[in-house]
């Protein structure tokens, strides 16, 4: 084979061995399931569940550190309040849930 195209094949087979080397060393699970991004992904992912389910979440602030969710706030109803914990427990990632919620008064 010609010489001139040897030099692109083995360029782009070195780039290809340092990437595979360079994502050996950080294993997927260290990137993607810890940290503060991946707590922030867990908490929206926990908020969106919760807003697909009809659950009112203005009022609720939600955090996640290590797959353990914290909710607090306030929700507009019983109904709410009840089904807020089946909800969030089921959002992949989540470890364990620290419901600190409580119902809306009425007035406020």
């Amino acid at each position: 084979m010609d010489s001139r195209w040897n030099r692109p094949f083995r360029t782009l087979a070195q780039s290809a061995l340092i990437a595979c080397t360079i994502a050996a060393t950080f294993p997927v699970s260290a990137q993607t399931t810890s940290g503060p991004k991946a707590d922030r992904a867990l908490a929206h992912s926990v908020r969106k569940s919760l807003e697909r389910a009809h659950i009112a979440v203005d009022d609720v602030r939600i955090r996640a550190k290590d797959g353990v969710v914290s909710l607090d706030g306030t929700v507009d109803d019983q109904n709410e309040l009840s089904r807020v914990p089946s909800v969030a427990q089921k959002v992949p990632g989540v470890t364990s849930l620290k419901n600190d919620l409580t119902l809306q008064q009425e007035g406020n």
